[in-house]
């Protein structure tokens, strides 16, 4: 280490420059100076060797290279390089240092260009360090410093050279009067290890590091790291001083006159090249599109060229959420059964292209079906709609991806069943299992819906099928009726994560109860709330209460009655409170209100009603309670039902008769409207959030079942939102005996300008101050998918599961992982070992039904 030269089994290696085209070298730096002939030599070297290594290690393709195997760069030009170089001339270790005006716009550097700088949430944040580390530059008077291009031949592998190499930029950078840098580098051969090691470090903004990464483009984890040229690690200070000292005998290899046409132009923007997308030429394919056309061309083999989609419209529409998002989707495939989902993967594995799938794709507030990661082509489930098994009297029915509430509503309408699915208020052509797969929950007994499914059968990222339960045993008379099986259960490891495809479950269904009526309360107090959730906790304790109680905020109810009151705020926004009881006493409802569902004989519900009625005294200023016979009646006569019970109905029915059919197990496209809060256009009777320009973000924290949580969550909700100029519209959902779930809806027009940015810096305050306070989010969007922590115990547990099962990183990178967990492919060999594993074990069961609908 103390020398500029070292030797492995009799060969001897030392260090030499390349100079950029342009020098700017401070006065009185002691360098040495060649020939300016060497220079063409040693860049094409630097060039094979870096070809080379990257082809070996999949983060290339043969087509990005030259016909001599050389990986070109414009940058290359523009940089000085560090070069570990035999007697020969012969290059075998390399690292690139280009230096930049301190005060060079973002985007115009190579970090600008990383996949985390495309991540909806992190991007921002990336941003906001590296602006700071450009003061820092300013304020000390040095260059911002981009450093990669690191590539190591086999026969340095194993030695210090890499360290050294690394050691030597340090050097430099002080020899040319210092600098503030930064360098996107691969965890591959622990290049990232060994900068962390001799003194970089994870930027920082907001006192928060930023993560590692996935980069499908790269086909590995990358992480991007500072470094100050003044603070080397303790251990090595010593080093790169006499390193320093030394590089006054370090040749140094200038260029000769530039020549534009001597560049082969690269065929993507890469992490570390800040002028290479303007050098493409629209008719070049990239390596990127290389794999993806390869891809495609193998999908339409296997399901059909008209299921794989790439028009514009289409791949448009599948980028497009209900709030800003960066990630492009490439193309659109749509596999129709459990075999073609596990060739598509098979393919994706063998040409490294992700994959991300979704049901319906109507997950809006959550990111509708924008993949977490940027380039990921959509595998669409959606021609799954198969309902492939049903009992009427163990009341269950088994279903694919692709089947919608609306769909088995209809099938058990056709039956004339005496069951009820569980729904939920999302839109009637929302996938079951989509929804089951992400936690939700709805408004019968069954609410909690992934405590009432089994039977799964997954497609493992390899293409290995596993079923669970015991669906695992042919034949077995259990499979739909029993969770567990026997061993270690696993279907919760399916659940919110990117380890595997549900292609089938089985949904257990609620027998009709003789009778049902539900139960509507208003509060006119604000410090009601927790006095409410206090008296309904016991009896759902007890079961008096069998399903989950709902209590909105006045917000909540407004949204749902009617768009935003613009004529009577004369245009400005948000709405304050003190304006809000205006509407409270116009419309009649509550600062809260809330609905219950009960279930049972008569005379169950008698009981369980008169119960309610005592729990509740003195609590709300009214309740009533409705059956299917006094809600007609209401809807018919509201006039006089309003002398009757002192209690105007008629501004309301809108908004309770959805509420009322949603606690029968009826799904309803009511709720889309009040996605339309902020739009000044009617919402459309196709209303589509995502198409109309709906702003809409939701964050979901639990809490404990207790009046003071609430009240201390919504005194943050109420703060937070108005502050940032958005209502407080709040569901509290009492869904379990001892929990409850909030939905905060961040509802905006995405057509004024600003309104993305400004709800997005809301929710990331809601998301940090909630955390803080002790109440996380029960489920994750897109935009809040780097909440996953990879420095816990569950982190690492769940970062081991993902390098196993899917050590290609193809399936749905970035959802429900966390950062330090993205594996690093080797499309290939992982192929392979699918097709071995396939080979070794055969499919472990086909439970092969045969379906009894066709849609």
């Amino acid at each position: 280490m103390r020398r500029l030269s070292w030797s492995k089994g009799g060969a001897k290696w030392s260090i030499l420059l390349l100079a950029p085209s342009v020098q700017k070298v401070p006065a009185g730096a002691r360098l040495h100076r060649c020939e300016a002939e060497h220079y063409g030599h040693y860049l094409g070297e630097l060039q094979r060797l870096r070809g080379k290594v990257y082809l070996e290690d999949g983060a290339v393709q043969s087509g990005e290279l030259t016909a001599d195997g050389r990986h070109q760069a414009l940058a290359d030009l523009e940089s000085w390089h560090i070069l570990a170089a035999d007697g020969d001339g012969r290059v075998c270790g390399c690292a690139r240092y280009l230096p930049h005006s301190n005060d060079i716009p973002f985007q115009e550097l190579g970090v600008a260009r990383s996949a985390l700088a495309r991540d909806p949430v992190w991007g921002e944040a990336l941003r906001e360090a590296v602006h700071a580390e450009m003061a820092l530059a300013r304020h000390l008077g040095v260059p911002y410093v981009e450093v990669g291009g690191w590539a190591l031949g086999h026969e340095l592998r194993n030695t210090t050279a890499a360290l050294h190499i690394a050691l030597s930029t340090y050097a430099l950078a002080r020899v040319l009067g210092g600098c503030i840098g930064v360098g996107t580098v691969t965890q591959r051969h622990f290049s990232s290890t060994i900068l962390r090691r001799i003194g970089g470090g994870s930027l920082r903004a907001a006192g928060r590091e930023l993560p590692s990464y996935y980069d499908p483009a790269y086909g590995c984890v990358m992480e991007i790291l500072g470094f100050d040229s003044r603070f080397p690690d303790e251990r090595y200070r010593e080093c790169v001083a006499e390193l320093e000292a030394s590089f006054s005998s370090v040749p140094i290899i200038s260029t000769p006159k530039y020549k534009p046409t001597e560049v082969h132009p690269m065929s993507r923007s890469t992490p570390d090249l800040a002028a290479l997308a303007q050098a493409l030429t629209k008719d070049h394919e990239t390596p990127v599109d290389g794999r993806l056309n390869a891809a495609c061309s193998d999908w339409a083999a296997a399901i059909g060229a008209e299921f794989v989609v790439r028009d514009t419209a289409t791949l448009n529409s599948a980028g497009t959420a209900t709030f800003l998002t960066t990630q492009s989707v490439p193309a659109v495939i749509r596999p129709r059964d459990r075999e073609q989902v596990r060739e598509c993967l098979r393919i994706a594995a063998r040409h490294g292209v992700p994959v991300h799938p979704v049901s319906s794709g109507k997950n809006w507030g959550y990111g509708s079906r924008v993949p977490a990661s940027d380039g990921c082509v959509l595998m669409d489930l959606g021609r799954m709609n198969r309902i492939l098994d049903f009992s009427e009297d163990l009341a269950y029915a088994t279903v694919e991806p692709g089947v919608t509430q609306r769909q088995l509503l209809e099938f058990l309408r056709e039956r004339k069943s005496g069951l009820w699915l569980d729904a939920t208020g999302a839109s009637t052509d929302c996938s079951l299992i989509g929804n089951v797969m992400e936690r939700g929950f709805g408004h019968t007994p069954y609410g909690d819906h992934f405590s009432y499914v089994c039977g799964l059968e997954v497609v493992l990222p390899n293409g290995e099928v596993v079923d669970t339960g015991f669906s695992r045993f042919p034949g077995a008379a259990t499979a739909a009726v029993h969770r567990w099986g026997f061993g270690p259960s696993i279907d919760g490891l399916f659940s919110q994560s990117s380890l595997g495809i549900v292609t089938r479950m089985t949904i257990w269904l609620m027998p009709a109860p003789e009778y049902f009526q539900a139960f509507f309360f208003r509060c006119d107090e604000e410090d009601g709330l927790a006095p409410l959730i206090d008296a309904l906790r016991p009896l759902r304790l007890s079961g008096v209460l069998r399903s989950a109680s709902h209590i909105g905020n006045d917000y909540k109810v407004l949204s749902g009655i009617r768009q935003y009151p613009w004529a009577e705020t004369g245009g400005r926004t948000p709405l304050m409170p003190e304006q809000m009881a205006r509407f409270r006493r116009e419309l009649n409802f509550g600062y809260w209100n809330g609905s219950g569902g009960l279930y049972g004989t008569r005379a169950q519900v008698a009981e369980a009603r008169r119960l309610v009625k005592r729990a509740l005294a003195g609590k709300v200023s009214r309740i009533e309670f409705l059956d299917d016979r006094k809600l007609r009646w209401a809807g018919r006569v509201a006039g006089p039902f309003r002398l009757l019970t002192g209690w105007d109905l008629s501004k309301t029915l809108e908004l309770l008769y959805p509420v009322y059919d949603l606690m029968k197990g009826i799904p309803t496209n009511a709720p889309i409207k009040s996605s339309y809060w902020r739009k000044k256009t009617a919402p459309p009777e196709d209303g589509d959030p995502d198409r109309d320009g709906c702003g809409l973000l939701w964050c979901s924290p639990t809490l404990p079942a207790e009046g003071g949580h609430a009240t201390r969550l919504m005194d943050l909700v109420n703060r937070t939102t108005l502050s940032n100029g958005f209502e407080p519209i709040v569901s509290i959902t009492m869904l379990t005996e001892r929990s409850m779930c909030c939905v905060i809806s961040l509802s905006y027009d995405r057509d004024v300008p600003g309104e993305d940015e400004r709800a997005m810096a809301c929710y990331k305050q809601l998301v940090h101050s909630l955390r803080e306070y002790g109440y996380p989010p029960y489920r994750l969007g897109v935009q809040g998918m780097s909440e996953m922590d990879s420095r816990t115990g569950y982190g690492n547990f769940i970062g081991m599961l993902k390098r196993t099962l899917d050590p290609a990183g193809i399936l749905a990178p970035g959802r429900y992982q966390p950062a330090a967990s993205h594996p690093i492919p080797e499309p290939e060999k992982v192929h392979e070992k699918a097709i071995a594993m396939a080979a070794a074990t055969g499919e472990l069961n086909s439970h092969s039904t045969k379906p009894l609908v066709e849609a």
